[in-house]
């Protein structure tokens, strides 16, 4: 598993008209995934809008590593990033809390 972000462009007028509803991010998210549209498949991808330290971010949780240049479409150039969200989870142990 992968936890992605991009900050989302807002100063960028064109962008934002084209983000005008929520069928927008969903293509934005798959748009994410070229390999997986080139193949036909349609895996799913966990996708929100959050707000980190004031900015606001979209962020993907998904299978396979999306392609950062296509994940920066109406981002922020530079704050596209992947990590790899198995590590975290394979940490976890029978209750543990997350604060």
């Amino acid at each position: 598993m992968f936890l992605s972000r991009v900050e989302r462009a807002n100063n960028n007028r064109q962008q934002i008209k084209s983000l005008t509803h929520l069928g927008a991010y969903h293509d934005w998210v798959e748009q994410s995934f070229p390999e997986e549209m080139k193949q036909g498949e349609r895996l799913r991808h966990l996708w929100r809008l959050d707000q980190i330290a004031g900015r606001e971010y979209l962020l993907i949780l998904s299978q396979n590593k999306p392609d950062l240049q296509a994940l920066s479409r109406y981002g922020v150039p530079g704050t596209e990033m992947t990590k790899n969200y198995d590590q975290f989870l394979n940490q976890l142990q029978p209750d543990d809390q997350m604060n």
